[in-house]
C-alpha cells in the first residue's frame, strides 16, 4: 500500500499519537555531508524531545580525508552496518543486513512501537523492509533522490560520448525505476519530499506519494564569523555562495562556467565554494584550466553551525542543478535571508518565490550569470529579496514540518495489518 493522494502540506489529523521510537535507515550518512542528514537530524530533535528514542542505521566509512569528522544530535543512537563501496560512485558505501550491531538491532527493536522509516527507495528501501519484516514493523520510504534525472554517467571516473551515455542512462533508468516500483509495493506508506517528486513518481508508475517536505533548523544566533577574512576575498568584491556537496549531480562544473563568464564582465566578484569530496580535485582541475583561482575559491567544509554566518555575509547563493529534489539549502539559505539564483525546474520551483527570494533562469550557465549579474548590480532588488526570504523558507522549519512528518507515521501504522 502506498499512501494518500493529497498534494498539500496539512497533516489529516491535529493530534497524531507519538511512536516509541523512529529508526531511520539511510543509504548515506556521516561523514558524507548530504541535506538528508541535515533534515534527519531536525526530525531527530523534533522526537528526542519529546520522548521519542531516535535511531540512525547507517553504513560504516573507512577513514576519507575528503569528509569532515561527523557531529550528531545529544541523545541521538547510530548503528553502523558492515558495508561496501558503491559501484562506480566514489565516497558513497552501502550498509549491508549483517553483523553484530544489526542482530542486536533487530532483536532491540522486537515488540516496540517503532516505525522504520527509509531515506531512499533503491538502496536504504530494501534494508529498511528487511528489517521491518524481521522486527514485524510497518516501514515508511520516503524518496529524496529524482529517480533517472540527470547524467548519471557523469559520477563515471572516464569522459563518454554521447551515444554511449544516453546507452547507459537509459539502462541505468530502467533498473532503478524497475526496482522502487517493486520496492514501493511493499512499504506501507510511500513519501517525498515536494509536489515535483511527487509529480515524477506518479508519472512514473513507481508510487502515489504523500509529500512530507524536509525540514531546516534555524539557529537562534548567526555565528560570529567574517568569511571575508578567513577567505581574503576584498570589500567590495561581490560573493556568489555555493554549499553542499561538490558532486556530479550538483552542477558544480557549470557553477564553474558561470564564474568564467562573470569575471569577463565583473571581475571583482568571487563564487565561493563550501563543501567537499571525492570529485573536488576535477573542479580544483577545471577552474585551474580556466585560470579562475583568483575568481573561484573552495572553501572545504565547515561546521554547519558556521555555514550560516557563510549565508548571511554572501550576496547571493546560487544553485545550477534543474533536478533538485527540494533544495534544502535553498531554503536554508533563504532562512538567513540570503537570496537564490538557480536553474528552473525540480524541487527549486517551489522552494524559491521566482522575482521575490531569487531568480530562477534556464539552466544554462550564460543564463545564471546574466541573472546573478543583473541582481548584484540592483542593490535595492536584492534588498527587497533579502527582506522577503525568511517568510518564503518558514513553511519549512521543523516545528512547521513536524505535524506532517507524524501524521505519516499514523498513516504507515494504520496501513499495517
Amino acid at each position: 500500500m502506498t499512501g494518500g493522494k493529497r498534494r498539500c502540506y496539512t497533516p489529516a489529523v491535529s493530534e497524531p499519537v507519538l511512536p516509541e521510537r523512529v529508526v531511520f535507515v539511510c543509504a548515506t550518512y556521516l561523514p558524507r555531508v548530504t541535506g538528508v542528514a541535515m533534515a534527519m537530524h531536525a526530525w531527530a530533535r523534533q522526537l528526542l524531545s519529546r520522548g521519542v528514542r531516535v535511531s540512525i542505521v547507517a553504513p560504516e566509512y573507512p577513514p576519507l580525508d575528503y569528509y569532515p569528522l561527523p557531529s550528531y544530535p545529544e541523545g541521538l543512537e547510530v548503528v553502523r552496518l558492515p558495508s561496501r563501496p558503491a559501484p562506480l560512485a566514489s565516497g558513497i558505501h552501502t550498509a549491508l543486513a549483517r553483523g553484530r550491531a544489526w542482530e542486536r538491532l533487530v532483536t532491540d527493536l522486537r515488540g516496540q512501537r517503532a516505525i522504520i522509516h527509509a531515506q531512499d527507495l533503491v538502496v536504504a528501501g530494501p534494508l529498511a523492509l528487511t528489517l521491518g519484516r524481521r522486527c514485524a514493523l510497518p516501514v515508511l520510504l520516503h524518496a529524496h533522490y529524482p529517480i533517472g534525472e540527470g547524467d548519471l554517467t557523469e559520477w563515471l571516473p572516464v569522459q563518454l560520448g554521447r551515444p554511449g551515455r544516453r546507452a547507459i542512462n537509459a539502462t541505468l533508468r530502467r533498473l532503478v525505476e524497475r526496482k522502487a516500483r517493486a520496492v514501493s509495493r511493499r512499504a506501507a506508506l510511500v513519501a517525498t519530499v515536494s509536489p515535483y517528486m511527487e509529480h515524477l513518481l506518479r508519472r512514473r508508475g513507481i508510487a502515489e506519494p504523500l509529500v512530507v517536505p524536509c525540514a531546516v533548523d534555524v539557529p537562534p544566533q548567526i555565528p560570529a564569523l567574517d568569511i571575508r577574512k578567513r577567505h581574503a576575498i576584498p570589500a567590495e568584491s561581490p560573493v556568489l555562495l555555493y554549499a553542499g556537496r561538490l558532486d556530479p549531480d550538483k552542477g558544480i562544473s557549470a557553477l564553474i562556467d558561470m564564474a568564467a563568464l562573470l569575471r569577463q564582465q565583473e571581475p571583482r566578484l568571487r563564487l565561493l565554494l563550501v563543501g567537499g569530496g571525492p570529485y573536488l580535485p576535477r573542479y580544483v582541475a577545471r577552474a585551474e584550466a580556466l585560470r579562475l583561482q583568483e575568481s573561484v575559491l573552495f572553501a572545504g567544509w565547515v561546521p554547519h553551525h558556521d555555514l550560516w554566518a557563510y549565508f548571511a555575509q554572501a550576496d547571493l547563493f546560487v544553485i545550477a542543478n534543474p533536478h533538485e529534489a527540494q533544495g534544502l539549502v535553498a531554503i536554508e539559505a533563504q532562512a538567513a535571508g540570503l537570496p537564490i539564483v538557480a536553474y528552473r525546474g525540480g524541487g527549486i520551483t517551489l522552494a524559491v518565490a521566482d522575482g521575490r527570494t531569487g531568480v530562477l533562469t534556464d539552466p544554462t550557465p550564460q543564463a545564471l550569470a546574466a541573472a546573478a549579474l543583473s541582481l548584484v548590480r540592483q542593490r535595492e532588488r536584492l534588498q527587497a529579496m533579502r527582506a522577503a526570504a525568511p517568510e518564503q523558507a518558514a513553511a519549512f522549519t521543523s516545528e512547521r514540518v513536524f505535524p506532517i512528518l507524524l501524521d505519516a507515521y499514523q498513516r504507515a501504522r494504520a496501513s499495517t495489518p
